[in-house]
């Protein structure tokens, strides 16, 4: 995320996982969980820190909750979390859906 021509955020894949984030902001360490089938994103600091974000939503993805520590980072991380699961579930569905003239 860039803010003001500056990175607000730098966030990557934990290893080879792509529920497992690494998220760097403000020079700390955050690591992220999510859980696209239960809809669910939580993020802590490295290590073993506190839960700083805690993001849920419906079955539907219609509606979220967002929960977060008074930390400078946390409402980035809710708002890049919430743009990642968002993102990832909408590949899933249009993959799972034939366009217009493409038969099988």
């Amino acid at each position: 995320m860039v803010a003001n021509g500056e990175a607000v955020i730098v966030a990557g894949p934990k290893e080879r996982w792509i529920d497992a984030l690494v998220i760097s902001c403000a020079y700390q360490s955050y690591e992220a969980r999510i859980s696209f089938l239960h809809n669910l994103a939580l993020a802590h600091h490295v290590p073993g820190g506190e839960r700083t974000v805690r993001l849920s939503g419906g079955l539907t993805g219609r509606s979220y909750e967002a929960i977060f520590a008074a930390d400078g980072c946390a409402l980035p991380i809710a708002l890049f979390l919430l743009w990642h699961v968002v993102e990832n579930r909408r590949r899933v569905y249009r993959a799972g859906i034939p366009t217009k003239g493409v038969t099988t």
